[in-house]
């Protein structure tokens, strides 16, 4: 435990990787970690990790979740943000955590995961508050909740530019975030990149694919391209490139029965379930609704394939996950420090004829045979390097 024993507190999305690196560091230090809640949905409820008993036992969770995003909601966040957390803190955050904190004092640590840079700290973001209705108290609304915006924003630049040290990942093909990520990140700080998966809970000896029935794939990525609002220059970046998922498996034609999973999130959720009668008879798509962190793993151990990503964006928890349950992963490219163990069970793909040339290796009847046979029983350590994650709970011991 540190000398200064400065307040530490967790702002952001809470159900992702800053809510594990939390429940990591509270067995370093012997006082309360704080995680605050600000986002509603399920992806952002800490209830659904599988270690969150444990994690409430160590840390105090303070809960100002919200739905729609409006300027009042953001004005009360930020002056409850003022009382709650004092002038000394140190504040880890991500999505639009930054630009929530106003206190001069504080010692800031950026915890990146994509829209914190793309959406939160991109100037274009404001127009989103837009309203179609030609009402004067819609204009007054967009405008307020603009301004609002751009206050989030010019906040969320300032207190990124002013961190001791960032977390974020370790190569990135978009181009809109390169293009951000150099104008904001601060030089001549430390940049840790944590790439694991902390799912030992689910990893049992009876953790293998099954050997008959209907082979089970299960798109885990969401259905979005990457165009986040129209106006964005993005005509070249297509984020999870659902258009070429979905054109393979228009000419998808197994020889065995297969089922194909798909999450109920993103523009393309209707084009999907619209194609769904057009497919080959053997072809059984089925779209599911958003769920938990926890079920969605407890689904993605009951499938044989995952396809996450094969657009240019960076693999997710997706792919990292998939590959610790020992699951066949479909992806575009990932980072080389995978484990070569696992690489036999990755296949790439990155348009629709390369999707389903591997769909329709992976779908023969020898594949039938083989996965039976195609598990792993391993700890996460042995797919990823830990040294980042200890580097980075050593500065944040120092800084407390």
């Amino acid at each position: 435990m540190g000398k200064k024993n400065r307040m530490l507190v967790f702002l952001g999305n809470s159900n992702n990787e800053p809510a594990r690196l939390a429940h990591e560091l509270s067995k370093a230090i012997d006082h309360k970690i704080y995680l605050v809640l600000f986002q509603d949905g399920p992806l952002n409820d800490p209830q659904s990790l599988p270690f969150y008993e444990d994690l409430e036992s160590k840390c105090s969770i303070i809960d100002l979740r919200f739905g729609t995003f409006d300027s009042v909601k953001i004005i009360f966040l930020i002056f409850r943000l003022l009382k709650v957390i004092k002038k000394d803190s140190v504040v880890v955050s991500n999505s639009f955590g930054p630009g929530l904190i106003f206190r001069t004092k504080m010692k800031h640590v950026f915890f990146s995961t994509g829209t914190d840079v793309t959406s939160f700290a991109n100037w274009q973001w404001s127009k989103a508050a837009r309203s179609r209705k030609k009402t004067t108290m819609s204009f007054l609304s967009g405008l307020l909740t603009r301004n609002a915006k751009l206050l989030l924003i010019l906040n969320q630049r300032r207190n990124i530019r002013r961190s001791i040290f960032v977390i974020a990942p370790s190569e990135t093909r978009d181009p809109l975030y390169r293009k951000i990520a150099l104008e904001i990140f601060p030089p001549k700080v430390p940049v840790y990149s944590l790439e694991y998966s902390n799912i030992r809970e689910y990893i049992t000896p009876s953790n293998k694919n099954s050997s008959d029935g209907a082979v089970k794939i299960l798109i885990g990525c969401r259905l979005d391209d990457g165009l986040e609002y129209d106006f964005f220059d993005r005509s070249n970046f297509n984020d999870k490139n659902p258009s070429a998922i979905l054109e393979a498996l228009l000419q998808f034609n197994p020889i065995v029965p297969t089922d194909i999973f798909f999450i109920k999130k993103g523009a393309w959720v209707q084009k999907f379930e619209n194609s769904a009668a057009t497919l080959s008879q053997k072809l059984n798509l089925i779209g599911l609704n958003e769920m938990s962190y926890t079920d969605f793993i407890k689904f993605m151990n009951s499938v044989d394939i995952v396809i996450d990503s094969i657009g240019p964006s960076i693999p997710g928890r997706v792919s990292y996950d998939a590959i610790a349950l020992g699951k066949f992963l479909i992806v575009n490219d990932l980072p080389t420090y995978i484990s070569s163990v696992f690489q036999p069970h990755i296949f790439q793909a990155n348009d629709a004829t390369s999707l389903l040339r591997v769909l329709n290796n992976l779908c023969r009847s020898e594949f039938l045979e083989h996965r039976s046979n195609c598990f792993h029983n391993l700890d996460y350590k042995c797919i990823y390097e830990d040294s980042e994650i200890k580097n980075v709970i050593q500065e944040l011991v120092r800084l407390v």
